[in-house]
């Protein structure tokens, strides 16, 4: 692809020139929506949301803890737009404005701005990750493509997972979640100082049984480290490590006569270096390495459906002020991406794929009312070459709490390995051609958005419509008369919608939570196997609320509703509407330096069941979680 394909950025960037001519003065910021988070994973600059160019929404640690949910991408059922479902009981997928299939490769995953995104399949591992629910410090969700900022298959949107300061763990920290459904979950977690280094080590266990009749329990071990060491008044280092590993029951609940039960190894581990310098007039420079690899050997039938992964990463930014106007946020980066598997790709495909990016993110102030962004990511990929990836926004603060956003966006999603070089043969009858080059997929996003809040803070709303390009969408195709198989570009999308958030705060006790989608996709369906029309439900509506009660009481009360939409990579199959309903009740006792919390948790209270070819039954289940933390 090449650039003047985004020429679509072109009218606005002339309109902001001209609006820029005028030479307004800047007022000081201090005070101004001081209320407001503040966010980094927009435009890798600290910026109010009300600044950032495309609409975001942020978890925070009290709506963490409220959901009860002990599954990360359950998280996003609290996030407009996004789609949560499992395709067993280790598998749960989640996307922004479409799921597909199993491996939802549509979106960017950061932990602690280390890609999580596999290389040789796609999507994200959620259940394999070195992380847990307690790690976590917030979530910043960016709704929209961000390629800008992070580069190819930041696509629909980015989910960025900030884990916890070391310093914010000393002493010693138990937890432990017991359960229906053979939920059996503990974790230790153990912080202190050693100089000037603050670290914190934790190690944790997690089973379950999965759904009733699927064979997909679960068994993880995993143990993390976080050291953050401040060398003087102006460098810190931080170092990360981690380790998963386990096993993962497999079926195939759509044709179980022919594909016995099995079992699935897997091993996942991280290593990360961060060096951050603070630089004068509130600058920054950042270096970061990081190195992530997963394994995983499993029997399938008469084949061993084994893969082995290595990711290394470093990354250099620079963030500095041009006087009171303008803050820049550049950078470069090289990846290596090892991939090896005798089952999944052929022996043809390369061993290695290096992906090198240049990138430059700005904030320009024309007045106090009026902000620009702008950013530009230049990628080369092994695969499918250099790519040009722009953004471009404005935002107009009507008032100091109104606020007016339009954005355009443009990205990419490369072919991951089995795309461009499948094998599978035992899998599908004929095999798989590869002999054609895929090519990535293509979106441009437009965006406008309003965010208002009252006077007292007691409601805060973040409306967004958007219409979304998408094109070259890779599926495989299975109509050829030969009986092969094979991925291209075959499918266009469009998608336009409709997307509230509201945060109401009755008393300073209590908070609800709101997220709204209405959406229609229309598509080619070229494929046999695609279906993208229904790949996400026209309306969802999730409404967490959190109150603090007198004598330590905690409660929380989520409502969660999907309409219609497809199965995972099943054909002639939708889900029916769907509405489920959490309940917590949580009591925090003991002295000071022994803090315990007891909390109850009931989910899908009403037992709601929704019939899915897949077997996957949520039935209602409850568990009780106790923690207690040791100064």
């Amino acid at each position: 692809m090449d650039f003047p394909r985004a020429g679509s950025l072109l009218p606005i960037m002339f309109v902001a020139l001209l609006l820029s001519l005028e030479d307004s003065p800047v007022r000081a910021e201090e005070g101004l929506f001081e209320d407001m988070p503040v966010v980094l994973s927009a435009t890798r600059l600290r910026q109010s949301v009300r600044d950032a160019p495309i609409s975001m929404t942020v978890i925070d640690r009290q709506m963490i803890e409220a959901s009860g949910f002990t599954e990360i991408p359950d998280l996003m059922r609290l996030v407009p737009g996004f789609v949560v479902d499992y395709d067993s009981g280790h598998l749960p997928v989640t996307g922004y404005h479409m799921l597909h299939d199993r491996y939802v490769r549509h979106q960017q995953v950061l932990i602690d701005g280390r890609s999580v995104y596999t290389p040789i399949l796609g999507g994200v591992p959620w259940v394999d990750l070195p992380i847990t629910m307690d790690d976590i410090e917030r979530i910043e969700v960016v709704r929209g493509p961000n390629a800008a900022s992070y580069g190819s298959n930041s696509f629909m949107g980015v989910i960025n997972i900030i884990t916890r300061d070391a310093a914010l763990d000393r002493g010693t920290h138990v937890k432990t979640n017991i359960g229906d459904n053979g939920l059996r979950e503990g974790f230790l977690r153990y912080g202190n100082n050693l100089g000037d280094m603050d670290y914190v080590f934790s190690v944790g266990y997690r089973e379950d049984h999965g759904f009733k009749l699927r064979h997909d329990s679960k068994s993880v071990k995993m143990m993390t480290f976080r050291g953050d060491y401040q060398v003087n008044n102006r460098d810190s280092l931080i170092f990360q490590a981690g380790y998963n590993g386990g096993t993962r029951q497999e079926d195939n609940s759509i044709r179980p006569d022919e594909y016995p039960d099995y079992e699935r190894q897997v091993n996942s581990q991280y290593q990360q270096v961060r060096w951050i310098r603070a630089l004068p007039n509130y600058g920054e420079l950042r270096l970061q390495y990081y190195r992530t690899a997963i394994n995983e050997e499993k029997d399938y039938v008469t084949n061993d459906q084994n893969y082995d992964t290595e990711r290394h990463d470093i990354e250099l930014q620079h963030t500095f002020n041009i006087g009171q106007r303008v803050r820049v946020a550049w950078g470069g980066s090289y990846r290596q991406d090892r991939s090896e598997s005798d089952y999944f790709v052929i022996e043809q495909a390369p061993e290695y794929v290096n992906i090198g990016r240049v990138f430059a993110n700005m904030e320009y102030r024309h007045s106090r009312d009026l902000i620009i962004n702008g950013g530009l990511m230049v990628e080369d990929n092994d695969l499918a070459g250099v790519d040009y990836l722009p953004r471009f926004g404005i935002n107009y603060h009507l008032s100091p709490r109104d606020t007016i956003r339009a954005s355009v966006s443009h990205a990419t999603r490369e072919p991951v390995m089995t795309e461009e070089y499948p094998y599978l043969d035992d899998v599908y009858p004929g095999g798989f051609y590869w002999e054609n080059d895929v090519d990535p997929e293509y979106i441009t996003a437009y965006e406008l958005g309003y965010l208002t809040e009252t006077k007292d803070g007691a409601i805060n709303t973040d409306l967004k419509v958007f219409y979304e390009d998408v094109s070259d969408l890779i599926i495989y195709d299975d109509s050829a008369p030969d009986g092969t198989y094979w991925f291209n570009n075959f499918d266009d999308v469009t998608i336009k919608g409709f997307e509230a958030q509201i945060t109401l705060r009755p008393s300073e006790r209590a908070r609800v939570h709101i997220a709204f989608s209405r959406l229609s996709i229309d598509s080619t369906n070229i494929a046999g196997a695609s279906a993208y029309d229904l790949a996400a439900p026209r309306n969802s509506l999730s409404i967490l609320g959190m109150w603090d009660f007198n004598n330590n009481y905690s409660g929380s009360l989520g409502f969660y509703k999907k309409g219609e939409h497809k199965n995972l990579g099943v054909e002639d199959e939708t889900y029916e509407p769907y509405k489920r309903v959490d309940m917590r009740l949580a009591k925090k006792f003991g002295a000071s330096s022994r803090r315990q919390e007891l909390a109850v948790v009931v989910q899908n209270v009403f037992d709601e069941v929704q019939e899915s070819r897949l077997h996957n039954f949520p039935e209602r289940r409850f568990y009780v979680s106790y923690k207690l933390d040791l100064d």
